[in-house]
């Protein structure tokens, strides 16, 4: 086994999560379905609508994980066979930050989708009086997903050298 195939298994073991994530979240819409709400709340189908972008978003990052899981290994990963009696503390370090910078790069995603058509729903003409405060309530969201994707882009890009920089040695 190659670190890029274990790095390929584990893109696609975040695909799988992803994927049952959003087969949870279907669910939970599903649900919504039959919980009545106050005359106050916007029609069940409006709710329904924007939650379902959250799980396209979820099922788009499964997708890509799952379809694209040899091309991202193949950038991120050497092609060095793992030595049959163990890796070494730096390599696992290596393979455990990289995930990590994936996982918070992938979860960034879908929430931006969700926001985005958020945006777009309230932008219509009937419900733009309510798009500032749905923008506004929103905006913590968007700011957060948006660090999750650049943090998760730095430690990924940084990986090796963070792996070097915290095996030292003990």
């Amino acid at each position: 086994m190659t670190m890029r195939q274990l790095g390929e298994t584990a893109i696609k073991l975040l695909g799988v999560y992803y994927a049952a994530s959003a087969v949870f979240d279907t669910f939970s819409v599903i649900a919504s379905l039959i919980v009545p709400f106050p005359d106050s709340f916007p029609p069940v189908s409006h709710i329904v609508a924007l939650n379902l972008m959250r799980v396209a978003g979820q099922a788009a990052v499964s997708i890509l994980c799952l379809l694209r899981a040899e091309a991202v290994a193949r950038r991120l990963f050497e092609d060095e066979r793992i030595p049959s009696a163990s890796l070494s503390r730096s390599d696992w370090l290596f393979i455990g930050i990289l995930l990590i910078g994936l996982v918070w790069v992938i979860s960034g995603i879908p929430d931006i989708l969700y926001i985005a058509g958020k945006a777009i729903w309230f932008a219509e003409g009937s419900r733009q009086l309510m798009f500032k405060v749905e923008m506004r309530q929103s905006f913590e969201a968007l700011v957060h997903a948006g660090l999750a994707i650049v943090v998760g882009l730095g430690v990924t890009f940084k990986a090796r050298r963070l792996a070097r920089q915290l095996d030292t040695g003990v």
